[in-house]
Protein backbone atom coordinates (compact mmCIF):
# COMPACT_ATOMS: atom_id res chain seq x y z
CA UNK A 1 0.00 0.00 0.00
CA UNK A 2 1.45 3.28 -0.97
CA UNK A 3 1.81 6.27 1.13
CA UNK A 4 0.76 9.85 0.70
CA UNK A 5 2.91 13.21 1.87
CA UNK A 6 0.75 14.89 4.73
CA UNK A 7 1.48 18.27 2.31
CA UNK A 8 2.45 19.27 -1.23
CA UNK A 9 6.45 18.96 -1.65
CA UNK A 10 6.22 22.51 -2.74
CA UNK A 11 4.43 23.97 0.58
CA UNK A 12 7.71 22.77 2.82
CA UNK A 13 10.32 25.08 3.84
CA UNK A 14 13.77 23.91 3.82
CA UNK A 15 14.81 21.59 6.40
CA UNK A 16 17.47 24.10 7.50
CA UNK A 17 15.24 26.61 7.74
CA UNK A 18 13.79 24.75 10.69
CA UNK A 19 16.98 23.86 12.79
CA UNK A 20 16.84 24.72 16.57
CA UNK A 21 19.95 25.22 18.54
CA UNK A 22 19.69 22.39 20.88
CA UNK A 23 22.93 22.66 22.36
CA UNK A 24 25.54 25.07 23.04
CA UNK A 25 27.93 23.64 21.06
CA UNK A 26 28.26 24.52 17.54
CA UNK A 27 26.22 21.13 16.25
CA UNK A 28 22.50 21.97 15.92
CA UNK A 29 19.57 19.75 14.80
CA UNK A 30 16.41 20.18 12.68
CA UNK A 31 13.53 19.85 15.07
CA UNK A 32 10.75 20.12 12.11
CA UNK A 33 12.56 18.70 9.22
CA UNK A 34 10.66 16.26 7.21
CA UNK A 35 11.79 13.75 5.08
CA UNK A 36 11.01 12.66 1.36
CA UNK A 37 8.05 10.56 2.52
CA UNK A 38 6.30 12.35 5.11
CA UNK A 39 7.69 11.54 7.87
CA UNK A 40 10.37 13.50 10.62
CA UNK A 41 13.22 13.82 9.01
CA UNK A 42 16.09 12.32 10.90
CA UNK A 43 18.77 14.82 13.07
CA UNK A 44 20.57 16.91 11.09
CA UNK A 45 23.89 18.23 11.57
CA UNK A 46 24.29 21.66 9.96
CA UNK A 47 28.11 21.10 9.43
CA UNK A 48 27.04 18.56 7.12
CA UNK A 49 27.37 15.06 8.89
CA UNK A 50 25.30 12.71 8.13
CA UNK A 51 21.83 12.22 9.96
CA UNK A 52 21.50 9.82 12.54
CA UNK A 53 18.41 7.15 12.87
CA UNK A 54 15.79 7.97 14.79
CA UNK A 55 13.71 4.94 16.84
CA UNK A 56 11.80 2.92 14.16
CA UNK A 57 8.79 3.96 16.00
CA UNK A 58 8.90 7.60 14.59
CA UNK A 59 9.02 6.45 10.83
CA UNK A 60 5.48 6.54 10.08
CA UNK A 61 4.36 9.30 11.93
CA UNK A 62 3.11 11.47 9.52
CA UNK A 63 2.33 8.52 6.80
CA UNK A 64 -1.59 8.51 5.57
CA UNK A 65 -3.63 5.16 3.92
CA UNK A 66 -4.49 5.58 0.56
CA UNK A 67 -7.76 6.90 1.86
CA UNK A 68 -6.32 9.46 3.38
CA UNK A 69 -9.25 9.76 5.31
CA UNK A 70 -6.82 8.21 8.44
CA UNK A 71 -3.59 7.77 9.26
CA UNK A 72 -1.52 4.51 9.95
CA UNK A 73 -3.42 3.02 13.01
CA UNK A 74 0.15 2.45 14.58
CA UNK A 75 0.70 6.33 14.87
CA UNK A 76 0.55 5.51 18.73
CA UNK A 77 -1.30 8.07 20.90
CA UNK A 78 -0.93 7.94 24.54
CA UNK A 79 -2.69 10.11 26.58
CA UNK A 80 -1.22 11.26 29.79
CA UNK A 81 -3.51 11.50 32.54
CA UNK A 82 -6.51 9.64 34.04
CA UNK A 83 -8.97 12.35 35.04
CA UNK A 84 -12.67 13.15 33.26
CA UNK A 85 -11.30 14.45 30.19
CA UNK A 86 -8.52 11.88 30.00
CA UNK A 87 -11.12 9.12 30.23
CA UNK A 88 -13.79 10.60 27.80
CA UNK A 89 -10.88 11.11 25.52
CA UNK A 90 -9.74 7.41 25.82
CA UNK A 91 -13.01 6.44 25.30
CA UNK A 92 -13.57 8.37 22.33
CA UNK A 93 -10.10 6.71 20.91
CA UNK A 94 -11.64 3.44 21.43
CA UNK A 95 -15.03 4.09 19.44
CA UNK A 96 -12.80 5.22 16.60
CA UNK A 97 -10.75 2.06 16.69
CA UNK A 98 -7.88 4.11 17.44
CA UNK A 99 -7.29 2.70 20.85
CA UNK A 100 -7.06 4.83 24.12
CA UNK A 101 -3.75 4.28 25.63
CA UNK A 102 -3.71 6.01 29.40
CA UNK A 103 -0.33 6.87 31.01
CA UNK A 104 -0.71 8.00 34.58
CA UNK A 105 1.79 7.92 37.67
CA UNK A 106 -0.70 6.24 39.94
CA UNK A 107 -2.15 3.86 37.40
CA UNK A 108 -3.85 2.02 39.83
CA UNK A 109 -5.88 4.86 40.87
CA UNK A 110 -8.08 5.03 37.96
CA UNK A 111 -7.51 1.90 36.78
CA UNK A 112 -11.55 0.24 36.59
CA UNK A 113 -12.65 3.27 35.27
CA UNK A 114 -10.11 3.42 32.51
CA UNK A 115 -10.78 -0.12 31.46
CA UNK A 116 -14.91 0.46 31.66
CA UNK A 117 -14.28 3.08 29.11
CA UNK A 118 -12.36 -0.14 27.03
CA UNK A 119 -9.14 1.56 27.82
CA UNK A 120 -5.45 0.40 28.97
CA UNK A 121 -3.75 2.17 31.56
CA UNK A 122 0.25 1.72 32.78
CA UNK A 123 3.01 4.33 33.85
CA UNK A 124 4.85 7.33 32.43
CA UNK A 125 7.76 4.52 31.82
CA UNK A 126 5.99 1.78 30.26
CA UNK A 127 3.79 3.86 27.48
CA UNK A 128 5.26 7.07 26.63
CA UNK A 129 7.95 5.16 24.83
CA UNK A 130 5.29 3.40 22.77
CA UNK A 131 3.81 7.08 21.87
CA UNK A 132 4.11 9.10 19.03
CA UNK A 133 1.30 11.23 19.77
CA UNK A 134 1.34 12.57 23.49
CA UNK A 135 -2.01 14.15 24.35
CA UNK A 136 -1.59 15.94 27.91
CA UNK A 137 -4.95 15.65 30.24
CA UNK A 138 -3.06 17.03 32.85
CA UNK A 139 -3.32 21.43 34.22
CA UNK A 140 -0.19 23.13 33.22
CA UNK A 141 0.95 23.06 36.59
CA UNK A 142 1.88 19.55 36.11
CA UNK A 143 3.88 20.11 33.03
CA UNK A 144 7.40 20.60 34.84
CA UNK A 145 6.73 16.77 36.52
CA UNK A 146 6.50 15.33 32.78
CA UNK A 147 9.54 13.13 32.31
CA UNK A 148 11.49 15.33 29.31
CA UNK A 149 13.48 12.02 28.25
CA UNK A 150 10.28 10.36 27.49
CA UNK A 151 8.86 13.14 25.76
CA UNK A 152 11.90 13.99 23.01
CA UNK A 153 10.69 14.00 19.59
CA UNK A 154 7.39 13.67 20.09
CA UNK A 155 4.02 15.70 19.21
CA UNK A 156 2.71 16.96 22.38
CA UNK A 157 -0.61 18.08 22.14
CA UNK A 158 -1.80 20.37 24.63
CA UNK A 159 -5.60 20.57 25.93
CA UNK A 160 -4.94 22.83 28.93
CA UNK A 161 -6.92 26.62 29.52
CA UNK A 162 -5.97 28.54 32.05
CA UNK A 163 -8.35 28.56 35.55
CA UNK A 164 -10.78 30.95 35.66
CA UNK A 165 -9.85 32.84 38.35
CA UNK A 166 -6.49 34.05 36.42
CA UNK A 167 -6.31 36.97 34.33
CA UNK A 168 -5.79 36.63 30.60
CA UNK A 169 -1.97 36.59 30.01
CA UNK A 170 0.31 37.63 27.02
CA UNK A 171 1.79 33.87 27.02
CA UNK A 172 -0.36 30.82 26.15
CA UNK A 173 0.04 27.60 28.33
CA UNK A 174 1.04 25.68 25.27
CA UNK A 175 3.92 28.31 24.59
CA UNK A 176 5.33 27.62 27.95
CA UNK A 177 5.15 23.70 27.50
CA UNK A 178 7.22 24.42 24.27
CA UNK A 179 9.34 26.03 26.38
CA UNK A 180 9.95 23.41 28.51
CA UNK A 181 10.28 20.90 25.92
CA UNK A 182 12.37 21.97 23.27
CA UNK A 183 12.68 19.09 21.20
CA UNK A 184 9.42 17.99 20.89
CA UNK A 185 6.61 19.73 18.93
CA UNK A 186 3.58 21.28 20.63
CA UNK A 187 0.01 21.74 19.00
CA UNK A 188 -3.01 23.37 20.79
CA UNK A 189 -6.05 21.56 20.65
CA UNK A 190 -8.85 19.91 22.22
CA UNK A 191 -9.30 22.18 25.17
CA UNK A 192 -12.65 24.06 23.70
CA UNK A 193 -14.13 20.44 23.86
CA UNK A 194 -15.61 18.92 27.47
CA UNK A 195 -15.65 15.75 28.17
CA UNK A 196 -19.36 15.36 27.32
CA UNK A 197 -18.62 16.51 23.88
CA UNK A 198 -15.93 14.42 23.50
CA UNK A 199 -17.82 11.16 24.44
CA UNK A 200 -21.14 11.70 22.39
CA UNK A 201 -19.08 13.38 19.27
CA UNK A 202 -20.36 17.47 19.96
CA UNK A 203 -23.65 15.77 18.79
CA UNK A 204 -25.41 19.32 20.21
CA UNK A 205 -22.58 21.47 19.39
CA UNK A 206 -20.09 22.84 17.53
CA UNK A 207 -17.60 20.54 15.76
CA UNK A 208 -14.80 22.35 15.09
CA UNK A 209 -11.82 22.30 16.77
CA UNK A 210 -9.09 25.18 16.44
CA UNK A 211 -5.51 24.18 16.32
CA UNK A 212 -2.26 25.52 16.01
CA UNK A 213 1.26 24.88 16.30
CA UNK A 214 5.01 25.97 15.29
CA UNK A 215 5.47 22.88 12.70
CA UNK A 216 2.95 22.66 9.69
CA UNK A 217 4.07 18.62 9.58
CA UNK A 218 2.51 18.31 13.53
CA UNK A 219 -0.52 20.27 12.85
CA UNK A 220 -1.50 19.08 9.78
CA UNK A 221 -1.01 15.58 11.78
CA UNK A 222 -3.41 16.59 14.90
CA UNK A 223 -5.56 18.06 11.88
CA UNK A 224 -6.04 14.31 10.65
CA UNK A 225 -6.67 13.06 14.33
CA UNK A 226 -8.98 15.53 14.73
CA UNK A 227 -11.18 14.33 11.95
CA UNK A 228 -10.87 10.82 12.52
CA UNK A 229 -12.80 11.70 15.97
CA UNK A 230 -15.32 13.03 14.15
CA UNK A 231 -14.69 16.75 14.68
CA UNK A 232 -13.79 19.53 11.98
CA UNK A 233 -10.33 20.67 12.31
CA UNK A 234 -9.97 24.33 12.54
CA UNK A 235 -6.23 25.91 11.60
CA UNK A 236 -5.48 28.87 13.58
CA UNK A 237 -1.35 28.72 12.62
CA UNK A 238 1.69 29.07 14.59
CA UNK A 239 1.27 28.62 18.70
CA UNK A 240 1.24 32.82 19.20
CA UNK A 241 -2.90 31.79 17.85
CA UNK A 242 -2.71 29.66 21.60
CA UNK A 243 -3.62 32.24 23.81
CA UNK A 244 -6.97 33.27 22.09
CA UNK A 245 -7.83 29.71 21.70
CA UNK A 246 -7.58 29.41 25.43
CA UNK A 247 -10.02 32.11 25.81
CA UNK A 248 -12.54 30.86 23.72
CA UNK A 249 -13.75 28.47 26.35
CA UNK A 250 -13.58 30.87 29.15
CA UNK A 251 -15.66 33.65 27.23
CA UNK A 252 -18.32 35.03 29.25
CA UNK A 253 -20.89 36.63 26.17
CA UNK A 254 -19.35 37.41 22.76
CA UNK A 255 -19.26 40.91 22.18
CA UNK A 256 -22.16 40.73 19.62
CA UNK A 257 -24.14 39.07 22.58
CA UNK A 258 -23.29 42.09 25.01
CA UNK A 259 -24.19 44.59 22.09
CA UNK A 260 -28.09 43.06 21.87
CA UNK A 261 -28.35 43.08 25.69
CA UNK A 262 -27.44 46.60 25.94
CA UNK A 263 -29.94 47.29 22.84
CA UNK A 264 -32.61 45.17 24.59
CA UNK A 265 -32.03 46.57 27.62
CA UNK A 266 -32.10 50.12 26.82
CA UNK A 267 -35.35 49.59 24.41
CA UNK A 268 -37.30 47.91 27.09
CA UNK A 269 -36.24 50.75 29.54
CA UNK A 270 -37.20 53.52 27.28
CA UNK A 271 -40.56 51.76 26.59
CA UNK A 272 -41.55 51.03 29.90
CA UNK A 273 -41.33 54.46 31.09
CA UNK A 274 -43.32 55.40 27.67
CA UNK A 275 -45.82 52.94 28.88
CA UNK A 276 -45.64 54.16 32.60
CA UNK A 277 -46.81 57.58 31.25
CA UNK A 278 -49.41 56.57 28.99
CA UNK A 279 -51.19 54.25 31.01
CA UNK A 280 -50.68 55.70 34.59
CA UNK A 281 -49.19 59.21 34.66
CA UNK A 282 -50.66 61.52 31.86
CA UNK A 283 -53.94 61.63 32.82
CA UNK A 284 -53.14 62.08 36.10
CA UNK A 285 -50.65 64.92 34.91
CA UNK A 286 -53.06 66.47 32.56
CA UNK A 287 -56.75 66.17 34.18
CA UNK A 288 -55.73 66.34 37.64
CA UNK A 289 -57.37 62.95 38.61
CA UNK A 290 -55.85 60.26 39.74
CA UNK A 291 -56.99 56.25 38.84
CA UNK A 292 -55.11 54.22 41.54
CA UNK A 293 -56.45 51.13 40.38
CA UNK A 294 -54.60 51.84 37.16
CA UNK A 295 -51.57 51.18 38.86
CA UNK A 296 -52.47 47.70 39.11
CA UNK A 297 -51.85 46.86 35.39
CA UNK A 298 -48.24 47.84 35.74
CA UNK A 299 -46.77 43.77 36.36
CA UNK A 300 -49.19 42.25 33.50
CA UNK A 301 -50.89 44.89 31.23
CA UNK A 302 -47.51 47.26 31.16
CA UNK A 303 -44.94 44.52 31.04
CA UNK A 304 -46.45 42.93 28.29
CA UNK A 305 -47.11 45.54 26.31
CA UNK A 306 -43.24 46.35 26.30
CA UNK A 307 -42.05 43.23 25.65
CA UNK A 308 -44.33 43.35 22.65
CA UNK A 309 -43.37 46.84 21.56
CA UNK A 310 -39.25 45.84 22.27
CA UNK A 311 -39.80 42.76 20.21
CA UNK A 312 -41.37 44.15 17.31
CA UNK A 313 -38.68 46.63 17.15
CA UNK A 314 -35.72 44.53 17.36
CA UNK A 315 -37.58 42.32 14.66
CA UNK A 316 -37.20 45.70 12.37
CA UNK A 317 -33.59 45.94 13.68
CA UNK A 318 -32.62 42.45 12.31
CA UNK A 319 -33.47 43.38 8.82
CA UNK A 320 -32.40 47.09 8.79
CA UNK A 321 -28.59 47.24 9.13
CA UNK A 322 -28.92 44.74 5.90
CA UNK A 323 -31.26 47.57 4.33
CA UNK A 324 -28.77 50.39 4.75
CA UNK A 325 -25.85 48.14 3.81
CA UNK A 326 -27.53 47.82 0.52
CA UNK A 327 -28.05 51.62 0.11
CA UNK A 328 -24.15 51.83 1.04
CA UNK A 329 -22.88 49.18 -1.65
CA UNK A 330 -25.32 50.82 -4.51
CA UNK A 331 -23.96 54.42 -3.65
CA UNK A 332 -19.82 53.22 -3.48
CA UNK A 333 -20.56 50.88 -6.33
CA UNK A 334 -18.55 47.91 -4.59
CA UNK A 335 -18.99 45.19 -2.16
CA UNK A 336 -15.46 45.36 -1.01
CA UNK A 337 -14.94 48.49 0.95
CA UNK A 338 -15.64 48.37 4.88
CA UNK A 339 -18.67 49.65 6.40
CA UNK A 340 -18.77 52.25 8.84
CA UNK A 341 -18.02 50.99 12.46
CA UNK A 342 -20.87 51.23 13.63
CA UNK A 343 -23.01 49.50 11.16
CA UNK A 344 -20.66 46.61 11.00
CA UNK A 345 -20.99 45.78 14.87
CA UNK A 346 -24.62 45.90 14.24
CA UNK A 347 -24.49 43.38 11.12
CA UNK A 348 -22.55 41.40 13.10
CA UNK A 349 -24.95 41.19 15.90
CA UNK A 350 -28.29 40.73 14.24
CA UNK A 351 -28.24 37.03 15.00
CA UNK A 352 -28.33 37.54 18.63
CA UNK A 353 -30.73 40.39 18.20
CA UNK A 354 -33.32 38.08 16.97
CA UNK A 355 -32.67 35.53 19.75
CA UNK A 356 -33.31 38.21 22.26
CA UNK A 357 -36.40 39.25 19.69
CA UNK A 358 -37.67 35.38 19.77
CA UNK A 359 -37.49 35.51 23.78
CA UNK A 360 -39.34 38.61 24.54
CA UNK A 361 -41.94 37.68 21.86
CA UNK A 362 -42.78 34.59 23.73
CA UNK A 363 -42.99 36.38 26.50
CA UNK A 364 -45.18 38.99 25.30
CA UNK A 365 -47.57 36.07 23.69
CA UNK A 366 -48.32 34.28 26.72
CA UNK A 367 -49.00 37.10 29.10
CA UNK A 368 -50.99 38.44 26.20
CA UNK A 369 -53.22 35.21 26.43
CA UNK A 370 -53.52 35.11 29.85
CA UNK A 371 -54.35 38.63 30.11
CA UNK A 372 -57.23 38.06 27.18
CA UNK A 373 -58.13 34.87 29.14
CA UNK A 374 -59.78 36.98 31.87
CA UNK A 375 -61.25 39.52 29.55
CA UNK A 376 -64.00 39.34 27.24
CA UNK A 377 -63.31 39.45 23.83
CA UNK A 378 -65.18 40.56 21.16
CA UNK A 379 -66.23 38.43 18.26
CA UNK A 380 -65.24 41.01 15.85
CA UNK A 381 -63.29 40.15 12.50
CA UNK A 382 -60.26 42.04 13.80
CA UNK A 383 -59.55 40.53 17.05
CA UNK A 384 -60.07 36.65 15.64
CA UNK A 385 -57.49 38.36 12.98
CA UNK A 386 -55.31 39.62 15.63
CA UNK A 387 -55.13 36.17 17.09
CA UNK A 388 -54.57 34.22 14.31
CA UNK A 389 -51.59 36.57 13.16
CA UNK A 390 -50.22 36.52 16.69
CA UNK A 391 -49.99 33.09 16.45
CA UNK A 392 -48.83 32.45 12.97
CA UNK A 393 -46.28 34.89 13.84
CA UNK A 394 -44.55 32.88 17.03
CA UNK A 395 -44.29 30.07 14.63
CA UNK A 396 -42.40 31.41 12.10
CA UNK A 397 -40.07 33.34 14.68
CA UNK A 398 -39.82 29.48 16.09
CA UNK A 399 -38.53 28.53 12.96
CA UNK A 400 -35.99 31.04 12.47
CA UNK A 401 -34.55 30.32 15.79
CA UNK A 402 -34.58 27.13 15.49
CA UNK A 403 -32.58 27.49 12.33
CA UNK A 404 -30.38 30.38 13.43
CA UNK A 405 -28.63 27.31 15.72
CA UNK A 406 -25.18 25.57 14.37
CA UNK A 407 -26.06 22.18 14.36
CA UNK A 408 -28.97 22.73 12.58
CA UNK A 409 -28.08 25.24 10.06
CA UNK A 410 -25.36 22.47 9.38
CA UNK A 411 -27.77 20.33 7.72
CA UNK A 412 -29.13 23.22 5.60
CA UNK A 413 -27.68 24.07 2.10
CA UNK A 414 -27.48 27.34 1.61
CA UNK A 415 -30.31 28.07 -0.67
CA UNK A 416 -32.54 26.32 2.15
CA UNK A 417 -31.09 28.64 5.24
CA UNK A 418 -31.45 32.37 2.74
CA UNK A 419 -34.96 30.80 2.31
CA UNK A 420 -35.60 30.93 5.94
CA UNK A 421 -33.79 33.76 7.00
CA UNK A 422 -34.10 35.72 4.71
CA UNK A 423 -38.07 35.57 3.07
CA UNK A 424 -39.49 34.12 6.24
CA UNK A 425 -37.83 36.91 7.92
CA UNK A 426 -39.43 39.27 6.09
CA UNK A 427 -43.09 37.56 5.78
CA UNK A 428 -42.33 38.01 9.75
CA UNK A 429 -42.21 41.55 9.43
CA UNK A 430 -45.21 42.12 7.39
CA UNK A 431 -47.10 40.15 9.80
CA UNK A 432 -45.78 41.42 12.58
CA UNK A 433 -47.22 44.82 11.34
CA UNK A 434 -50.37 43.29 10.34
CA UNK A 435 -51.02 41.92 13.82
CA UNK A 436 -49.74 45.18 15.71
CA UNK A 437 -52.21 47.60 13.03
CA UNK A 438 -55.76 45.04 14.41
CA UNK A 439 -54.57 45.79 17.90
CA UNK A 440 -56.95 48.20 18.06
CA UNK A 441 -57.78 48.83 14.44
CA UNK A 442 -61.54 50.92 14.57
CA UNK A 443 -59.29 53.55 16.28
CA UNK A 444 -55.66 52.89 14.92
CA UNK A 445 -55.57 55.67 12.47
CA UNK A 446 -56.89 58.26 14.79
CA UNK A 447 -54.67 60.68 16.52
CA UNK A 448 -54.60 59.91 20.23
CA UNK A 449 -51.96 61.64 22.08
CA UNK A 450 -51.14 61.67 26.07
CA UNK A 451 -49.28 64.47 27.70
CA UNK A 452 -49.21 66.20 24.62
CA UNK A 453 -46.82 63.98 22.72
CA UNK A 454 -46.82 60.55 23.18
CA UNK A 455 -48.99 58.20 20.86
CA UNK A 456 -50.44 54.97 20.90
CA UNK A 457 -48.37 52.35 21.86
CA UNK A 458 -49.27 50.36 18.43
CA UNK A 459 -48.29 53.67 16.64
CA UNK A 460 -45.28 53.57 18.39
CA UNK A 461 -44.48 50.02 17.68
CA UNK A 462 -44.72 50.39 13.99
CA UNK A 463 -42.87 52.74 12.90
CA UNK A 464 -39.32 50.81 12.67
CA UNK A 465 -41.10 47.66 10.72
CA UNK A 466 -42.73 50.63 8.61
CA UNK A 467 -39.86 52.09 7.93
CA UNK A 468 -37.82 49.26 7.48
CA UNK A 469 -40.72 47.80 4.57
CA UNK A 470 -40.12 51.30 3.38
CA UNK A 471 -36.63 51.47 2.87
CA UNK A 472 -36.61 48.06 2.02
CA UNK A 473 -39.40 48.88 -1.58
CA UNK A 474 -37.03 50.63 -3.89
CA UNK A 475 -34.76 47.53 -3.60
CA UNK A 476 -37.18 45.29 -4.68
CA UNK A 477 -37.26 47.48 -8.43
CA UNK A 478 -35.83 44.92 -10.98
CA UNK A 479 -33.43 47.91 -11.89
CA UNK A 480 -32.24 48.35 -8.45
CA UNK A 481 -32.13 44.90 -7.56
CA UNK A 482 -30.07 43.70 -10.75
CA UNK A 483 -27.21 46.45 -9.90
CA UNK A 484 -27.33 45.25 -6.22
CA UNK A 485 -26.90 41.64 -7.66
CA UNK A 486 -24.16 42.46 -10.13
CA UNK A 487 -22.02 44.50 -7.29
CA UNK A 488 -22.54 41.83 -4.54
CA UNK A 489 -21.03 39.40 -7.12
CA UNK A 490 -17.97 41.14 -7.39
CA UNK A 491 -18.91 43.95 -10.01
CA UNK A 492 -16.97 47.23 -9.21
CA UNK A 493 -17.55 51.03 -10.19
CA UNK A 494 -14.93 52.49 -11.96
CA UNK A 495 -14.34 56.23 -11.00
CA UNK A 496 -14.98 58.61 -13.58
CA UNK A 497 -10.91 59.82 -14.01
CA UNK A 498 -9.47 56.17 -13.61
CA UNK A 499 -7.49 55.37 -16.56
CA UNK A 500 -6.96 51.74 -17.63
CA UNK A 501 -3.48 50.94 -17.66
CA UNK A 502 -1.92 49.97 -21.07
Amino acid sequence: MQSRKCTKESDRAPLVDNIIDFDSESTTAASSGISSDGSFANDIIVGGEEASEREASLNNVFRRQDSGSTLSDDRGIVIVGSGDFGRALAHRLCQMGLGGVVASRQPERNRELVENCGGTIGTYEELLPTGRIVILAVPQESYSQLPAHLLQNKILVDVSNRNLDEKARSKSNAETLQELFPRSWVVKAFNTLSAYALERGAIQGSKEVPICGNNPEARATIAQLVRDLGFQPVDSGGLGGAVQIEEQPLRFFSPEWKYAFKMTAILFSLVWIFFLFRIQLCRGLTEGKWAMYRFEWIPLTNTQLTLGVVATMELALCYLPGVFAAYLQLWRGTKYSRFPNWLDKWLRSRKQIGLAMLFLGTVHGCMAILQEMGSKMSNSWYDGCYLAAGVLLVGILMILGVTSLPSVTATMSWREFTFVQSRLGWLCLVLVCFHVSLISWPRFFKAGFLCYFLPKGSQLSLFLPGLTLLLKMPLLLPCVDAKLTKIRKGYEKVAPNYVEPV
